[in-house]
């Protein structure tokens, strides 16, 4: 799997990266598969705060809204404005206590993704 997957990037916009290898291990290994996410689905990828419930219910129902491109485009405007998904200060933040990554690494990686999308549809 691709280090530049784009639901590890949606986690880690959401600041909810550490969910990610859960969500991969249920199936959830793309943005299409993520919009299908319910209740049950978030008892077995083992979301139990409930923030961390509320935060991923919202963003699937922007998926389900606005669709994956919206996602694409959310975080390109972050990396444009310079702020980030819900703590708003600018940086990515790594679960693991790791340093903060530059806004516009992620914007970089996302950018590539899509052309590579793009390319391969």
């Amino acid at each position: 799997m691709s280090e530049n997957n784009i639901v590890r990037e949606w986690l880690k916009y959401l600041d909810l990266e550490q969910y990610y290898e859960s969500f991969v291990d249920n199936g959830y290994d793309d943005l299409e598969m993520c919009k299908q996410i319910g209740e049950p689905d978030l008892d077995a990828i083992g979301v139990r705060t409930p923030k961390h419930r509320q935060l991923i219910r919202q963003a699937v129902r922007t998926l389900l809204e606005k669709g994956g491109t919206s996602v694409y485009i959310s975080l390109e405007e972050c990396g444009r404005l310079g702020r980030d998904g819900p703590k708003g200060d600018g940086v990515t933040h790594s679960s693991s206590g790791a340093q903060p990554v530059e806004k516009m690494n992620l914007v970089h990686k996302l950018s590539r993704i899509v052309k590579m999308r793009m390319i391969c549809t």
